[in-house]
């Protein structure tokens, strides 16, 4: 579960270190014993809990789990490649990091690795951050040759998501006609995208959304 290019204060111990036994079930805590909190998911939610957790309760030791070897998720994965102002947060994420009443353990699927229940047993809460990570399916009928790609899915390749459903899947091209369903926030960050050109873009999402030319572009509502 290690993670050589974490910097050092995003730490990734073994499970023996992770899971060390703790008074939980005590009735009375010994003096200078910290309260063991796990977030699962580092993500926004799972970042924003840990951040209130370290103002309201300084007693507190935290340690946020996620399945991917580096933290911040759907800000560093899923948010439009063009939208660094918001991708900014992750600044603000860091400072807890560098607290050391927090560790990030990388790598690590709970269920899998570790089990939800020796996580209940060993910390004093559990919270669940986990996020969104595939997209809601159309409530329309598909058939199976239809090109349709969740704009989460789409976002999250571009974004380089080791897990993204189009990376793992191989090769994928748009063509040079796209319809877009939707007109919030996420469709609007796919709809700039596919306006922008080949110098506004970085080479991966280029060589993805360019590599055939548009021909036409349709917003559905």
């Amino acid at each position: 579960m290690k993670t050589p290019s974490s910097p050092p204060h995003l730490r990734c111990p073994g499970r023996t270190d992770v899971l060390a036994p703790h008074p939980r079930r005590r009735r009375s805590r010994p003096t200078g014993v910290r309260r063991q909190v796990a977030i699962v998911g580092c993500g926004p939610a799972g970042c924003y809990t840990a951040q209130a957790i370290l103002r309201l309760a300084p007693d507190a030791r935290i340690t946020v789990f996620d399945a991917r070897p580096t933290p911040f998720g759907l800000v560093r994965y899923g948010v439009a490649a063009d939208h660094q102002g918001m991708k900014n947060v992750t600044k603000q994420f860091e400072r807890i990091f560098a607290s050391d009443r927090v560790e990030f353990v990388g790598n690590t699927r709970i269920g899998e690795e570790i089990g939800l229940a020796e996580l209940e047993q060993n910390f004093d809460a559990v919270v669940l951050a986990t996020g969104l990570p595939e997209d809601r399916p159309l409530a329309v009928p598909v058939t199976g040759a239809a090109r349709v790609i969740g704009a989460g899915q789409l976002l999250r390749f571009l974004n380089g998501d080791p897990d993204s459903l189009i990376r793992t899947g191989g090769p994928t091209r748009l063509g040079g006609e796209v319809v877009v369903i939707g007109a919030g926030n996420v469709a609007m960050d796919v709809a700039r995208l596919l306006c922008k050109t080949t110098t506004d873009l970085t080479d991966q999402t280029s060589t993805t959304m360019h590599a055939t030319p548009w021909r036409r572009r349709t917003f559905v509502i």
